[in-house]
Order: C-alpha cells, then structure tokens, then sequence
C-alpha cells in the first residue's frame, strides 16, 4: 500500500474474503465469518484508493451480500418452525452484525464521495448506500417476521436511519461544489429507507404513500436548489414507487374494504401526483445536471408523475362505483368490471379534449396510452369475460373515445404548431 502496489493487496483482500467464506462451509461460524468479511470490504476500499478498480469491491460486496443472506435464510427457517438455533447461526449476534455492516458500509460510501472532491466519483460509492440498505434493512425485515419479533420497533429503526442518511444527503448538498456531488447517494438510500419503513411501521401500508408523495415534492424543491438532477430523479421515483404500491394494495382487495382509507389515499396521492407534475412543468431541470442533458433534455420522464395521477384518480372513481353499484340490481361483478372500462375511456376522451385545448402535445401522448389501456380492457377482458348491458356500455364508451380523438387529432395538424409543455 504504501508503494502504490496494487496486486498484492487486491490478490490478498480478494483470497481472504473467498477462503472465509469457504471456511467451513455450508456452515461456518457467522459472526466469525462477518469479522473477515468486514475486514475484506475495508480493505478492498483501500485497495481502490490506490488504483480504481470497481472489480474487485464489487467482488467483495457478492461474497458477503450471499453469505449474509445464507444466514438470514438458515436463521429464518429455523425460527419459523419454532426450533432452536445451533451454535453457528449465533442468533444473539445476527442484529448486532447487520448494524455493523451497515456502519461500515455507510462510511466507506462516505468517505469515498468525500475523498472524490470535484473529481468524478466511483460508482460503487454512489450505489453503496442504497444497495447496503435496501439488502440490510429488507434482510431483518425477513428475519424479524419469521422470528415474530416486533415490526414496529424495526420500523421505528428504519425510519431513525432514513432520517439519518437524508441528513448526510443534506450535509453534502450544502457543500459549495458544483451540482452537489454524492448528495443522491444518500437521499436515495434515505428514500428509501423511510418508504420501506414507514409501511412496517404503521398498522395499514396505505397511509403511509401520501406521505411518500409529498416528500417527493420536497425532493424536487431541494434538487432546484442543490441543482443536482439525480434527486430530481429520485422524487419520481418516490411518487411512481407510492402510486404503484397503492394501485397494488387496493388492486389486490375488494373496494369494499377499508374504503375510506383507500378513498382518502387515493384522491391525494392524484392531487400530489397532479401538484408534482405541474411543479415540474413550471421548474426546468437543473441546467448543469448530465442525466438530463444527456438522456432526458426535455424531462418527457415526467409525464410519468401525471400518469401516476391519473392512475390514483382512477382507483378513486373505482371505490365510488363499487359501492353504487352495490346499491343496484344486476351482477355486480359484470357490472363492475365494464364499469372500470368506462372510467377509463372516459378519462382518455377527456384528457384529450384537454389537450386540444391547451394544445399541449404531451397531455394528447398521455391520453393515447390511456386509450391503448381502454382498448385492452375492451377487446380482451370485457369481450371474453362480461355480457348484457354492460358490455354494451363498455364497448359503446370506447368507440365515443376513439371517435372523438380520431377528430382531434384529425384537427391537430391543421392548428398553429403546439407547445410541447405547459
């Protein structure tokens, strides 16, 4: 190391984390094992400073991702069958070592970014926070559940790291240097962190993606500010991330349960979606942000937060058919299913009009791919699947649509040239 002599300490590092792991293996002694591993992984940062060599951590960082997993598996096994753990799986040691590791890895990134200045930095210290706590806090979220150990008290954890990372993200956006290098690093682990644990916290998953959506808009305000594109990013990531996991949560289960709950989440998280997406209209991409300049110039990923919108209003006016139709005579279940159709075409016949309107070439893209969806549920759900009335309805809505905007976009053309945004 001191003669800048990068075999020996790259061969030694990467044969000593290999012939620990193979110690004794499939049933080594964990805690003894998670020494060398973290003895391997410190070095193996060391070994970068000498010569980048992104190989040879990444190497390091697989061997104990896997042979930590193995212990959590082995260890979650054994506790859900309510049997007693052998001496290796050292059960009193398995939460003490995963924060360990967490620590280590959380500084390793850091000093690393740190060390990087204004220079470029490696991509195994920006993706390091994410990865190490995405793999840690979801590992003992395993073994907590098999172990039926308390969820809440993991989640308090989880949210107390988020907060702690989304602080070093904010520590290093307030360095004076150019586009605040390193700050995603940590807000995005931090994201992350605090999405994952507020649903293990809170008694229902949904509350917690309102939220979610609004911390995003805080993401977008601060990546104005530090100018850094890569938290800009990370806020749409955030609201598509909140809006998925409530389409799935109330896509899963009947609309009759819990609908108020699943009412009031979804008309905010479409008026957050709604609030994001015309922030972002209105405030530009940072200038100096290379993800911008180079894969998205016109910032078209943003039309993402308003199809999110939609989707949350849709599982709104979901709910509310539901229960009307509860109320009427006829298979609910038919009527039903036509009935989300019609909302569909419905909405691609209005946000088109919109568009029209606002001549705005973006807010027309959206309502295409929504007609796309409409036909698909037409053609090869409600066709095969629903009868009567309803699939008349159903049909009927989506020729309405596809009339109409044939005509506009008939018209489209002849009009003065659009505005792309608006």
């Amino acid at each position: 190391y001191r003669h800048n002599a990068f075999v020996p300490i790259s061969c030694g590092t990467l044969t000593m984390c290999l012939a620990g792991a193979a110690i004794d293996y499939p049933h080594p002694y964990f805690p003894y094992l998670s020494m060398i591993l973290i003895t391997a992984n410190v070095l193996g940062f060391f070994a970068a400073r000498l010569k980048r060599c992104s190989w040879l951590r990444w190497t390091v960082l697989i061997v104990t991702l896997v042979m930590l997993q193995l212990w959590a598996v082995r260890l979650s096994t054994v506790l859900a069958k309510n049997e007693t753990p052998t001496a290796d799986l050292a059960p009193d040691w398995f939460f003490p070592v995963i924060v360990l590791f967490a620590l280590t890895f959380f500084g390793l990134a850091l000093a690393g970014i740190v060390k990087s200045g204004t220079n470029r930095i490696a991509r195994f210290d920006y993706l390091l926070p994410t990865v190490s706590a995405a793999w840690i806090f979801t590992t003992a979220h395993y073994v907590v559940s098999a172990g039926g150990g308390s969820k809440v008290a993991l989640g308090v954890v989880g949210i107390a790291a988020a907060f702690g990372h989304l602080g070093i993200g904010f520590w290093l956006g307030s360095r004076a240097l150019e586009r605040a290098p390193g700050t995603n690093s940590y807000v995005a682990a931090g994201t992350f962190l605090l999405a994952y644990a507020l649903q293990v916290t809170l008694p229902n998953p949904l509350l917690a993606l309102p939220f979610l959506g609004a911390s995003a808009i805080g993401l977008t305000w601060l990546s104005q500010k530090w100018q850094s594109g890569g938290v800009r990013v990370s806020s749409y990531l955030l609201q598509i991330y909140a809006v998925i996991t409530a389409a799935l949560l109330l896509y899963s289960g009947t609309p009759a349960r819990d609908p108020a709950i699943g009412s009031v989440v979804a008309a905010l998280l479409a008026a957050i979606g709604l609030a994001h997406y015309r922030i972002c209209r209105r405030v530009p991409p940072p200038a100096t942000s290379r993800l911008f300049s180079r894969y998205d110039a016109g910032d078209r990923s943003a039309a993402l937060l308003l199809l999110g919108s939609l989707t949350s209003g849709f599982f709104l006016l979901r709910i509310g058919i539901y229960h009307l139709l509860t109320g009427m005579p006829g298979e609910i279940a038919n009527s039903f299913r036509c009935s989300q159709t019609i909302i569909v075409n419905c909405a691609a016949m209005a946000i088109m009009v919109i568009a029209m309107l606002r001549r705005n070439s973006e807010i027309r893209n959206v309502a295409v791919i929504i007609t796309i969806v409409g036909a698909t549920m037409v053609f090869l759900f409600d066709l095969m699947s629903s009868k009567g009335m309803p699939l008349v309805l159903s049909v009927l809505s989506f020729g309405v649509a596809a009339a109409v905007e044939s005509i506009i976009l008939g018209r489209w053309q002849r009009l003065a040239p659009p505005a792309r945004h608006s």
